[in-house]
């Protein structure tokens, strides 16, 4: 599901890549990787610029990633779709 979303990102389809993104961490909750699933649904929400997704899935982010790299970054997504 990553690797779908990842194409679909890189196609411009951002909507449709942050909900692969959101998907695959539903579906693998304690991968390695769900820190990066995580921000990448955060990242594409942000891109298409659909705000209830984005919080939704930063919402969980942060409650997951404490003070972590992922949560900074998702962070700094999050206030330039809020602000711009």
């Amino acid at each position: 599901m990553a690797g779908i979303a990842a194409c679909l990102e890189n196609k411009q389809e951002f909507a449709a890549a942050g909900d692969k993104y959101y998907e695959a961490v539903t579906y693998f909750p304690e991968s390695a990787s769900s820190g990066d699933y995580y921000l990448g649904a955060v990242r594409c929400y942000v891109a298409a610029k659909d705000l209830p997704k984005a919080e939704q899935a930063y919402s969980e982010l942060e409650e997951k990633f404490v003070g972590s790299e992922y949560l900074r970054t998702a962070t700094r997504l999050m206030m330039s779709l809020k602000t711009g």
